[in-house]
C-alpha cells in the first residue's frame, strides 16, 4: 500500500495489516482527525480481506443512510438488508456523517446486532480529533466501545518533514532544502503536504520559477489572500455577523433572540447554497442536528416570501457573493452599511 507510516498512525496501521477475521473482534473503529489516512486503511483492509476470500461490503455512511432512506421510500428494504446482513465483515466509513439520522443509526445498530448475532465483524471509521459517540445512542456506543478503539493523532512537524522528503525524492524534485520545514509548518496531515506541494509545483511551472524559498512564499501570500475571501463557511458567517451587527459567537450561539435567529438563518442558507456541504455537514459545523438546517432554511424561504424588506436583504447578500466575490466580499460589507438596512458599525 501507498502509506506512510510514523508514530501518529502506527497503532491503526497495525490493527489493519494484522487483522485477522476469525479472531477479530466484533468491532474494530479507527477514528482522527480528516485528512491522516482513516479511508484509505479501510479500503486497504478491503482488498486484503477480499484476497482471503472474506464477504466484504465497504460502505461510506452517508451512502448507507441515502440507500436506506430511498429503500424505505420505495417500500423496498428487504433486498438491502439482505445485502448488509449478508456480509461477513461489514465495514462504514465516515460515521460522522450520521448526527441528526437517527433512522439511519437505528438501522445500522440492528445491522451490527444481526452480523453479531450471525458471527459477522465491522469496522468503522469517524472523523474526529476526540472520541465522542452520544450521536449514536448509548446501546450503539457502548457496543462499539466494547470493541477496539484506535485512534490516529495529528502528525507532528519533523514527521509531516520526513513525508515531505519522501514525496520530494519519489518525484525528482529538486528545491531548496529550507522549503521543506516551510511547507511542514503550514500543512496538517500529509494528505495537505501532498496537495500542497502540487499546487506550488504547478504555481513555480506557471510562474517559470525555480522551486525556490523565495517563490514558495509568493505562492503562499496568494493561497492566503484567496483562502481569506474564499466561499467557505467561516468567511461567510463573519461577512453575515459583521454585516448584521452581530458576532460571530453569537451567530453559532443558542440565543433565541429574534435578530440572532434572522442572523443565523441567513448564515445556514448561504452556505448551503454557496458550498457543497450538505446539511448534515452544515449541522455539525453549527453544533446542530441536519434537520434544524432545513428548518431554518425553510423559514428564511418562507418569510422572504412575505416580509420585502428582508427578501432585499438576502438579495443583497447574494449579489455581493454572487457578483463581487474575492477581496470584495469584505468590500461589500459597506455597501450594506451604507445602503441604509443595517445603521451603525459592524460589531467585533
Amino acid at each position: 500500500m501507498d502509506w506512510f507510516i510514523s508514530d501518529y498512525n502506527l497503532l491503526a496501521h497495525r490493527a489493519v495489516e494484522s487483522y485477522n477475521w476469525a479472531a477479530a473482534p466484533q468491532t474494530l473503529l479507527i477514528y482522527g482527525p480528516a485528512g491522516v489516512g482513516k479511508t484509505k486503511l479501510l479500503s486497504w483492509l478491503v482488498s486484503n480481506m477480499r484476497k482471503s476470500g472474506v464477504r466484504v461490503n465497504f460502505l461510506n455512511a452517508l451512502h448507507f443512510s441515502r440507500q436506506f432512506s430511498q429503500a424505505v421510500q420505495e417500500k423496498n428494504l428487504s433486498p438491502l438488508r439482505s445485502k448488509w446482513r449478508s456480509s461477513e465483515l461489514l465495514l462504514v466509513d465516515g460515521l460522522d456523517l450520521l448526527p441528526g439520522k437517527s433512522a439511519s443509526i437505528e438501522e445500522l445498530y440492528h445491522t451490527y446486532e444481526h452480523l453479531s448475532q450471525r458471527g459477522g465483524k465491522m469496522v468503522f471509521s469517524l472523523r474526529a480529533d476526540s472520541l465522542h459517540l452520544e450521536f449514536l445512542g448509548a446501546r450503539f456506543a457502548s457496543r462499539l466501545m466494547s470493541g477496539v478503539v484506535v485512534g490516529i493523532d495529528y502528525p507532528k512537524s519533523w514527521e509531516l518533514e520526513r513525508f515531505i522528503e519522501i514525496e520530494v525524492r519519489r518525484l525528482r524534485l529538486a528545491l531548496e532544502r529550507e522549503l521543506i520545514p516551510a511547507l511542514a509548518q503550514h500543512v496538517k496531515n500529509p494528505k495537505e503536504a501532498k496537495a500542497e506541494l502540487e499546487n506550488f509545483i504547478r504555481f513555480a511551472s506557471a510562474k517559470e520559477d525555480a522551486l525556490s524559498y523565495h517563490c514558495f512564499s509568493q505562492y503562499w501570500c496568494e493561497r492566503t489572500a484567496r483562502e481569506e475571501t474564499a466561499l467557505h463557511p467561516d468567511n461567510i458567517v463573519r461577512f453575515v455577523a459583521e454585516t448584521m451587527q452581530v458576532s460571530i459567537q453569537e451567530i453559532k450561539g443558542n440565543s433565541r433572540r429574534s435578530s440572532l435567529n434572522e442572523a443565523r438563518q441567513i448564515a445556514i442558507y448561504l452556505i448551503r447554497t454557496y458550498t457543497d456541504l450538505s446539511y448534515s455537514q452544515i449541522g455539525a459545523y453549527f453544533g446542530r442536528g441536519h434537520t434544524a438546517m432545513i428548518e431554518a432554511c425553510h423559514r428564511l424561504e418562507s418569510k422572504t416570501s412575505e416580509d420585502p424588506q428582508l427578501d432585499s436583504k438576502v438579495k443583497r447578500f447574494r449579489m455581493v457573493l454572487e457578483e463581487r466575490g474575492g477581496s470584495a466580499m469584505l468590500d461589500g460589507i459597506q455597501d450594506f452599511l451604507g445602503g441604509g438596512l443595517f445603521p451603525g458599525k459592524p460589531r467585533g
